[in-house]
């Protein structure tokens, strides 16, 4: 009895080669895998010879905290 309580899923199933996944989160999921490094280049690529090292340092950081930010609030919202 306690086997089969452990078992059951609490809060859906989130694994994607074993639940069946949205349309809706393919863009989502490429986003939250893509994103970073995608803003990282953007930066990189507008920055380059234009920027001090500290206005580059600055917008990198920030940038940075952002992409934590946005898998924490991802996190936060699935898990609800």
């Amino acid at each position: 009895m306690i086997g089969s309580a452990i078992q059951q899923v609490v809060h859906g199933c989130h694994e994607l080669g074993k639940c069946a996944f949205p349309q809706y989160g393919w863009p989502l999921l490429s986003f939250l895998f893509f994103g970073p490094a995608t803003l990282a280049a953007v930066i990189n690529a507008y920055a380059w010879r234009r920027w001090s090292l500290k206005l580059w340092a600055n917008c990198t950081g920030t940038a940075t905290m952002l992409c934590v930010a946005l898998y924490f609030i991802t996190t936060i919202v699935v898990e609800r």
